[in-house]
């Protein structure tokens, strides 16, 4: 929803903000979708947050498994090292 505002100038003129003039004068049917549009901003917000518990929760389930896959790959490593040298100076 987009509201135009032309009463820039007189609010200057009066010192008055936009929030005390529209808490003062505004139209009920305004008031009522303000109501439903922060309503909806509500449920939008929360649908984000949700949303983001979910791909932070995946984000570290991948970087736990990345952890996993170069750790037995550093593992191999030194398994591999470990046994060449063995064969190397022992055999």
């Amino acid at each position: 929803m987009i509201v135009f505002f032309t009463g820039g100038d007189d609010l200057e003129e009066s010192k008055e903000s936009l929030g005390d003039y529209l808490g003062r004068e505004s139209p009920k049917a305004l008031e009522k979708r303000a109501m439903e549009l922060h309503k909806q901003q509500r449920k939008v917000d929360s649908f984000k947050e949700e949303y983001a518990k979910d791909a932070i929760s995946e984000f570290e389930k991948q970087i736990q498994q990345t952890y996993d896959d170069k750790l037995k790959r550093i593992t191999e490593m030194v398994l591999f090292t470990s046994m060449t040298f063995y064969i190397n100076h022992f055999n």
